[in-house]
Parts: C-alpha cells; sequence; structure tokens
C-alpha cells in the first residue's frame, strides 16, 4: 500500500519546492527589511525554508501541528493566542494559512499584534459559487496530501471581504497583487485556477 508520506516525497514534494521559488519571487523584497519575521500556519516549512536561505534572517515557524520537514524553530499554538509578547516581530506573514483557521479573524487581530511594521496575506478568492466551490475541493486534497490531521474548515472569501477585514482591524493596505504560486508549467497540472490575491499591510 502507498504510503502518505511516500506520496509527499515523490509527488508532492517538488509542487511544493516549486511554489517556494516562485512566491519568493513576490514576496522577499517585502521581508528584506526585516530583521524578525513569523510564518503564521507555516506548514511542512518548506517556504520558510526557501526564505530563510535567501534572506538569512531570523524566521520562526507558527502552527497549530508539527509536520515540518526542517529544522527550523517552530511554536506551536492553540489557534486563538499567539504564545509572543506584542510587537515581537518586524513582519508577520501567513501563506495560504488563515483559510485553515477556525476564527481567522481572531488570528489576524494576533497576527496585528506581535507585528512591530508589516504583515503579508496570500490568499486564494473566489469571484463566484462555482469558484469556491472549486477551492473547497482542492484545499481538501492538496492537503490530505500534508496531514490527515490538519484542519480545513474551507474559510476562504472573496476580495472585497477580505479587505472588508482589513479595514475593521484598522491596518493600511500599502500594495495589492494578483500573483501565482506556480511556475506556469505546473499551473494546469496542479489544477490551480483561482485567483490568488497578496496585500501588503501596515500598522498604523
Amino acid at each position: 500500500m502507498v504510503s502518505i508520506n511516500y506520496v509527499k516525497k515523490k509527488l508532492y514534494a517538488p509542487f511544493v519546492h516549486a511554489k517556494a521559488k516562485k512566491l519568493g519571487s513576490y514576496i522577499l523584497d517585502h521581508l528584506k527589511q526585516s530583521e524578525s519575521i513569523l510564518d503564521v500556519g507555516c506548514g511542512d516549512m518548506t517556504v520558510t525554508q526557501h526564505f530563510q536561505k535567501q534572506l538569512e534572517k531570523k524566521i520562526v515557524g507558527l502552527d497549530v501541528i508539527d509536520i515540518r520537514l526542517s529544522t527550523l524553530p517552530l511554536k506551536l499554538y492553540n489557534g486563538n493566542e499567539f504564545p509572543f509578547p506584542d510587537n515581537s516581530f518586524d513582519t508577520v506573514y501567513a501563506i495560504f494559512s488563515l483559510h485553515h483557521c477556525v476564527n481567522e479573524q481572531q488570528v489576524l487581530k494576533e497576527m496585528k499584534r506581535v507585528a512591530k511594521k508589516k504583515m503579508i496575506i496570500v490568499e486564494e478568492v473566489h469571484n463566484n459559487i462555482f469558484e469556491k466551490y472549486y477551492l473547497f475541493a482542492h484545499d481538501w486534497i492538496g492537503n490530505r496530501l500534508e496531514s490527515l490531521s490538519m484542519s480545513i474548515p474551507f474559510h476562504f472569501h472573496t476580495d472585497k471581504n477580505w479587505k472588508k477585514y482589513i479595514k475593521k482591524l484598522k491596518l493600511e493596505l500599502i500594495h495589492e497583487q494578483q500573483i501565482s504560486q506556480l511556475p506556469w508549467f505546473l499551473a494546469i497540472p496542479s489544477l490551480t485556477f483561482t485567483p490568488i490575491k497578496m496585500y501588503i499591510l501596515q500598522k498604523n
């Protein structure tokens, strides 16, 4: 019987490494001025590790489960309160992780609390009911390859709703961009057909 770990290593890992490189092309410039960085919902930490190697900066991972494939530092938390004092990190980012949170607005509040200067959010968004349910299916399949214990509450939102949450927290949206998480020759095989938005936020 083929194990989940075998599938991850042989089939899924190449997509994860390609994703880390592609995401880095959009995000790394926004991290260069930060000495301390928090990765919220870091997962297997493949993307975290890619950023750390490129920047040579301190990056700490935060998640509710430990599925690390690296030796980078990881803190576990209860899904609501971060185990860090106020203003602990120059930049706090969450890449494809807020839709896993039972209470994503509470997690956004915690991100703001521990960030000194900047927050980065990367999320897939939907524009219609078909895209919404496509995201549900794609998320379930992809994350069951990651872990059988990962929370999948399907908290995907429209671009308008994410901006509503940002405004509610009194954060300044200083940059937004539609991005891709994979090179074009891997995008179709991985079935990533919905828009991906990156929001760069500044604390007032």
